[in-house]
């Protein structure tokens, strides 16, 4: 049988990436790593250990992978060929330090296995075949014409179907399909395959031997079944050399004498590099020198290390072994490089690791018996070791009641040598296994698959790390990943993913967050899917895990476009032949992958879910990605109802974090967080820009990006531009940027000035025309086809451009160690979206620049041709909306020179200043209807006018559409699902039914959202997508009123308290829809659709408007910005009020206080808590006077700010949240709380007057227009009674 396994060292495989040469070193190693084990037992039989299997997908992670810190030492210690080196982040490398030419050419010898002291080997010793004319060309022509060394790269008796799945080419589906045409028919008599080359040769050639059988003139159906084979060998698929065929029939004796023609074919193909340096290994052997002999150990004995440990673990599962036994006895035979006693010592370290992890019992004792051959006998991993040389004479060797013998060769291929009959009886007769070198891969790796293992926990009952199980996680940590400790949190995590416990974590940018769900999924006997949103960003973890040589990876995304390719990775998945697997959430939603996960559901192969960057089902699902709000249905659904589902997240607000876990059915408390966002290494700059009004103009930010960037080298201490931007090392650039932008736009589009085009281009024109040195611009943007943005992404990665203009796409999980800075050309839409993309910078953890360039003023842009820019316009012509809705992109209402605002509304008395997203807007536009007069500044025809916060807006309006492009949503979908009014039973069957609705060119995802709401609703059950059609294949369900209403109060009582949830009823009943229709489920769509604007849309606002408000106070003092992050972030009162978010309560705001006092650091640990909750729950009482607390004792106390919170005090008096306490109750917590402030701030006695005051008038405002609404309504009634 072939198995899979390798093992190389850390330098020797950069080394080896660097220089490829003639050989495609990479394909070298993958024949290296794929080796035969034979032997009489059968060893197919597997148990259902699911420790035994962890070690065993630990061990074939990579093919070949990373061996363990302690071979990587031991080989550093005993051959000083590499160094141990551990950088400033704790990551440890063994570079090479002996980079001699003259080693390394041996080195690179190294890995083609020959073995020189094999010679003149015989047919009947490698074949049972009694073919007369095979042997004669094996044994008298085959050595003697084309060199003895010939006969061990040759393969006999070699199936069809291996040669077309394995030969070569990428497996497709293609391959065995055409392969199975095959299954039938004969092996070649004899083939040559050899690893991929550089050199355009063919990689293989098949040489027949062709007796009476096959002569197409008494045999014509033989005959043409010859040439089917080779033209598919010789054929695309496989492309080897056209096959050589020895003709002995119809009185030709070709293998009696080779024609010159065929010999020279032959001859041609040996020319192959592979061949070539295996002849040189052969006439000028390694192991005759010291240096050599040295090299052989560098480069094979790693290897043969990851075969001995792999066999032992086949032969555990296939129980020739037992974990129950007191002791194992192994005997190996080296015959060429040291490799057993390491071998043995590794795989006890680790499987002991497992045992502490598991709190498994202990393992057995192993007892070792190692037998060398002379001619390695000196080499220096042997030094320090009693081995014994292997003899055929028993007096020789000593005796060994051995279990198993593993005689181990690097060198040598099946068949050529096996241990002596007096040999094995003198260890005991044990169980003899053989391990070679392959002649060429027949096979593929697959995932070993047992039962999801209950890991216990790390921590003790005190939340105490566990010793012995700190000490196992941090092996695992160093052997896998190559790290010298964990970072704050990620213990956290993992404990809670591996004792099976769903969990969402969130952790700092750059604090190795992904490393939390790679180490657990390596951990467990099966497959984990991870959802990814961006290709980008599943391929950035796919690099970042073959970094570390692991390479059981897939990808299942929209880039791959051929349905067969498609088709082909989903049957992979099948069959677990990669343990990580890439997908996106929308390929939940297609039938084809959905009907791989339920053919696999009942054998348990998929053991986990990871969503990456889990911020995204609450940003994303509700917006324009609908799929991931159904992930946590769909995984249960579809995998495994108990399925292990972690989210991970670099930053998410408190309401995101909590749509998470309720959209993936995760308790609120496993919700994991680090106590610290801190990033020392962090520098911070707000640019801010005040426009005077003749520069209004958006060109001048392009300028002001381009100053910034000719002196950010005095940050770092460059004395000029040219030196930071063109300072090179052997990796490429050194500093690097990203240029963060709000619209995706490729092209350069004067008419959008801040998209990614324009703002590239602009630079690149400037770099070209102005500056001497060459500075490499990139763009990247979503709009990009797949090829496109992979190449940018890998130039950017490998340091081949200085600085990348892109949207926050790139913001995401990129890992790149040396972006020294990131500059936002507008305000990102929240302080976690800042964070997340300025946490791009400084992952090396030297310290980087975070620059935003931000501009609260008016800005001109130049209006397109007509109808361009349109959705940037929106027509409003009611005072409500703009006091409610206020924001740049509807404040400012431009069209050819006309202001479009209803002509009653005062501006210059009624500015628009609640802080949504605008400021300033006095006397920005007047429009008078009794005057044709208009304010000056007012733009010419042609422009329109927005700022910095209002683009922000307008890429937030896209992803809400409006209410009533909503509602038509709903009504295209429920016309087509054939709903009729007025019938309180929807009139469905359980059964999938097609639809045919367009998402449109821009793939917005509206219908699919409209989709969703129903399933909240409960009439539609599930759907499925078919992306290239556009079309939805619906599940519906009939609900009664009751039950339409029930699922309604279910949904909101995600969201809200119990108050709020028991009036539902009636507010659904009650709701009044405009054209009068009154069917219960028509009337919860609109309530739903009120309720998901009403709270997730208002949500976005206030964070937009926070961060804002934080950037306002950073372009003052950016010592403070700093401040106010670490406590949005950091602070230690968020635990403890989150617990009252929909739980309102008074009695903590008296407690708080109390506590906190004139305290400044609690003072800003609490804003920081309240601040961030208020996003959220705007309306929380408690909240809004904690924060009003806060703002009065800050030492830069804004009276405006406070005035603001009083405020909304009346707003929450009307919520039901408060379980409607009557005025006098809340009363009387005011005027507790006046007492309160004033007592610890005399001074501000006038100003805290002044904003109850606010609060006092609201409250007789609004009695008023009762009282009086109340009496008029009185009269009209007496009216109408005496009218009658």
């Amino acid at each position: 049988m072939q198995l899979h396994a390798g093992y190389i060292l850390d330098g020797v495989k950069k080394y080896l990436d660097k220089n490829n040469g003639p050989l495609d070193w990479k394909d070298v190693l993958y024949f290296l790593s794929v080796f035969e084990l034979d032997s009489k037992e059968d060893l197919s039989t597997m148990n259902n250990d699911s420790l035994l299997a962890v070690a065993d997908n630990i061990i074939s992670r990579g093919l070949p992978t990373k061996p363990s810190l302690l071979i990587e030492r031991e080989f550093s210690n005993k051959l000083d060929w590499t160094m141990e080196n551990v950088n400033s982040i704790g990551e440890i490398s063994f570079p090479m330090i002996q980079e001699y030419e003259e080693n390394l050419t041996l080195l690179r010898r190294s890995f083609i296995p020959i073995d020189p002291r094999i010679k003149q080997i015989r047919f009947k010793e490698v074949n049972d075949n009694d073919s007369v004319f095979e042997k004669k060309f094996f044994d008298e022509r085959l050595g003697q014409i084309f060199g003895e060394y010939v006969t061990q790269l040759i393969e006999m008796q070699r199936d069809i179907p291996s040669i077309i799945k394995y030969g070569g080419s990428r497996l497709t589906q293609k391959h065995i399909g055409t392969a199975n045409l095959f299954v039938d028919q004969n092996a070649v008599d004899f083939c040559f395959q050899f690893p991929k080359n550089n050199t355009k040769k063919r990689d293989g050639l098949v040489v027949e031997i062709d007796d009476d059988t096959h002569n197409p003139d008494t045999n014509p159906n033989q005959g043409n079944f010859d040439a089917d084979r080779d033209s598919i060998v010789s054929g695309g698929l496989v492309n080897w050399q056209k096959t050589v065929r020895l003709k002995q029939y119809g009185g030709m004796t070709e293998v009696n004498v080779l024609p010159k023609s065929k010999i020279d074919e032959i001859n041609n193909f040996l020319t192959h590099p592979f061949s070539i340096q295996a002849k040189k290994n052969y006439n000028e052997p390694l192991l005759n020198t010291v240096p050599g002999l040295e090299a052989m150990q560098v480069a094979l004995a790693p290897f043969a290390i990851a075969r001995i440990q792999k066999s032992i673990i086949q032969l555990v599962r296939a129980n020739v072994l037992s974990m129950n036994a007191q002791s194992w006895n192994i005997a190996i035979l080296e015959r060429d490089v040291p490799c057993g006693q390491l071998a043995l010592m590794d795989l006890k370290e680790m499987l002991s690791n497992l045992k502490i992890l598991k709190n498994d019992q202990a393992l057995p004792s192993i007892n070792i018996r190692v037998y060398n051959t002379k001619e390695f006998s000196s080499c220096a991993l042997n030094n320090e070791l009693n081995l014994e040389q292997y003899s055929d004479s028993a007096d020789a060797i000593s005796e060994f009641n051995a279990d198993v013998l593993l005689d181990v060769s690097m060198l040598q291929r099946k068949g050529l040598t096996k241990p002596s009959q007096v040999f094995l009886e003198k260890i005991g007769n044990p169980v003899c296994c053989l391990i070679r070198t392959c002649h060429a891969p027949k096979s593929e790796r697959k995932v070993s698959i047992a039962p999801v293992i209950q890991y216990p926990s790390l921590f003790d009952v005190n939340a105490e790390p566990v010793e012995e199980s700190m000490h196992a996680m941090n092996y695992f940590l160093g052997f896998i990943f190559r790290k010298s400790g964990f970072r704050p949190g990620q213990l956290n995590i993992i404990d809670r993913a591996l004792q099976n416990r769903s969990v969402i974590g969130l952790l700092p940018t750059g604090s190795g967050k992904s490393l939390c769900y790679q180490i657990c999924v390596l951990l467990q006997p099966g497959i984990t899917i991870i959802v990814d949103p961006l290709i980008s960003l599943m391929k950035d973890q796919e690099q970042n895990l073959l970094s570390m040589d692991i390479t059981c990876i897939d990808k299942i995304n929209s880039e791959i476009r051929l349905p067969a390719e498609r088709s082909f990775r989903i049957k992979r998945l099948s069959e677990g032949f990669d343990q990580f697997v890439f997908v996106s959430p929308e390929r939940f939603q297609t039938q084809e992958f959905r009907d791989a996960l339920i053919g696999i559901r009942a054998e348990r192969k998929i053991l986990q879910l990871v969503i990456d960057e889990a911020h995204c089902v609450s940003e994303w699902g509700h917006d324009f990605r609908p799929a991931y709000l159904h992930l946590g249905k769909n995984a249960r659904n579809l995998i495994d109802e108990n399925i292990i589902m972690y989210g991970l997240t670099g930053t998410a607000s408190f309401d995101v974090l909590s749509d998470v876990a309720r959209e993936v059915n995760i308790n609120l408390q496993d919700i994991i967080e680090s106590n610290s966002f801190d990033r020392e290494e962090l520098r911070f700059a707000i640019q801010e820009k005040r426009y005077k009004p003749d520069q209004a103009d958006s060109t001048q930010k392009s300028k002001i990006l381009i100053r910034v960037l000719s002196v950010i080298h005095r940050f770092y201490g460059y004395e000029t531009a040219e030196k930071f931007f063109t300072q090179k090392n052997e990796n490429g650039y050194v500093n690097c940027g990203i240029v963060f932008c709000p619209h995706g736009g490729i092209e350069f589009n004067e008419y959008a000035p801040f998209s990614v085009g324009t703002v590239a281009e602009n630079l690149i024109d400037h770099y070209r025309n102005n500056v001497q040195f060459n500075m490499a611009v990139r763009k990247y943007s979503g709009k990009l086809e797949n090829l496109d943005r992979e190449i940018i992404q890998n130039e950017f990665k490998n340091n081949q451009c200085q600085i990348l203009v892109s949207t926050c796409a790139f913001g995401m999980g990129i890992d790149k160690p040396n972006i020294r800075f990131v500059i936002h050309y507008s305000c990102p839409q929240s302080i976690e979206a800042y964070y997340q993309e300025a946490g791009r910078a400084g992952r090396d953890r030297n310290k980087a620049l975070c620059i935003s360039l931000f501009s609260d003023d008016k800005i001109l842009f130049k209006q397109g041709p007509a109808g361009f820019g349109a959705p940037y316009i929106q027509k409003l012509n009611d005072k409500s909306f703009l006091d409610a809705e206020a924001s740049g992109a509807e404040a400012i209402l431009l069209s050819q020179n006309r202001a479009l605002i209803n002509p009653d509304f005062d501006w210059r008395n009624n500015p628009i200043n609640n802080g949504d997203l605008c400021f300033n807007y006095t006397n920005f536009i007047l429009s008078n209807k009794n005057s044709n007069s208009q304010i000056a500044d007012v733009p010419k025809p042609g422009f329109r006018v927005e700022n910095d916060t209002t683009i922000r807006h307008y890429f937030q309006e896209k992803n809400f559409p409006g209410k009533e492009v909503e509602q038509k949503i709903f009504g295209g979908v429920i016309k087509q699902l054939d709903f009729q009014n007025n019938q309180s039973i929807v009139p469905f069957k359980i059964e999938y039914k097609k639809l045919i609705l367009n998402d449109g060119n821009k793939g917005n995802g509206y219908v699919e959202r409209g989709i969703y709401r129903l399933s909240i609703i409960g009439v539609i059950e599930d759907y499925v997508k078919d992306y290239n059609a556009n079309q939805y294949l619906v599940k519906t369900k009939q609900l009664t009123d009751d039950e339409i209403i029930e699922n309604m109060e279910m949904y909101v009582s995600r969201y809200k308290s119990r108050a709020i949830v028991n009036n539902v009823r009636n507010e659904i009943l009650n709701y009044q829809i405009p054209d009068g229709n009154q069917n219960v489920l028509y009337k919860a769509i609109f309530y739903l659709i009120d309720f998901i604007y009403e709270n997730i849309e208002r949500q976005r606002r206030n964070a937009l408007r926070e961060f804002v408000r934080v950037l306002r106070i950073g372009s003052v003092n950016i010592e403070r910005f700093r401040e106010e992050m670490d406590n949005y972030f950091n602070s230690r009162y968020l635990p403890v009020l989150r617990e009252y978010a929909t739980n309102f309560t008074i009695d903590p705001l008296w407690q708080l206080i109390t506590e906190v006092g004139t305290d400044y650091n609690l003072i800003r640990h609490l804003h920081g808590a309240t601040t961030r909750l208020l996003i959220t729950y705007d309306e929380n009482l408690l909240f809004q006077m904690l924060r009003s607390y806060t703002t009065f004792f800050h030492p830069e106390f804004n009276k405006d700010e406070a005035k603001e919170y009083f405020k909304a005090f009346e707003l929450s008096h009307s919520s039901s949240d408060l379980g409607n306490p009557d005025r006098r109750t809340v009363g009387s917590w005011i005027d507790r709380f006046q007492e309160e402030l004033i007592s610890k701030q005399p001074g501000e006695a006038e100003n805290l007057s002044e904003s109850i005051c606010s609060y006092e008038l609201s409250w007789l405002k609004s009695f008023n227009e009762r009282f009086l609404s109340k009496e008029i309504e009185n009269v009209n009634q007496n009216l109408t009674t005496y009218a009658n």
